[in-house]
């Protein structure tokens, strides 16, 4: 039994994101077994949970870009709860994007070398 593209795809975003496959399970309210079966082609799922682990992936794959340059967290709680403020619309992409941002800014004051400003 073949796995699907819509799990082989979610397979590559969540490496790409840096998560397990028992995080995805876990954030997708599955076992991590039953997750491992599928993908070693001795169980199924059906398409709506496929599709519900695809749309996870993607999510966590645009929260670590958002994130750039800390990583996601390792807990899969920790991870639920951002993608549950998600969710819910109370943070959004463009914000985490922007306090991430915030916290790398350069502090210091520019040089002065030669009259030009670096």
């Amino acid at each position: 039994m073949a796995v699907s593209t819509m799990l082989n795809r979610a397979r590559m975003n969540i490496t790409d994101a840096g998560i397990s496959m028992a995080t995805l399970a876990v954030l997708a309210d599955l076992r991590p077994t039953t997750l491992s079966g599928v993908h070693r082609g001795v169980q199924m799922l059906d398409s709506v949970k496929e599709a519900r682990l695809l749309t996870i992936s993607f999510r966590l794959l645009e929260l670590k870009q958002a994130l750039a340059p800390l990583e996601l967290p390792k807990e899969a709680s920790d991870v639920a709860k951002i993608l549950a403020q998600l969710e819910e619309g109370r943070i959004s992409l463009g914000e985490i994007r922007e306090y991430t941002g915030k916290m790398f800014e350069s502090k210091q004051e520019p040089h002065v070398i030669d009259g030009g400003t670096f």
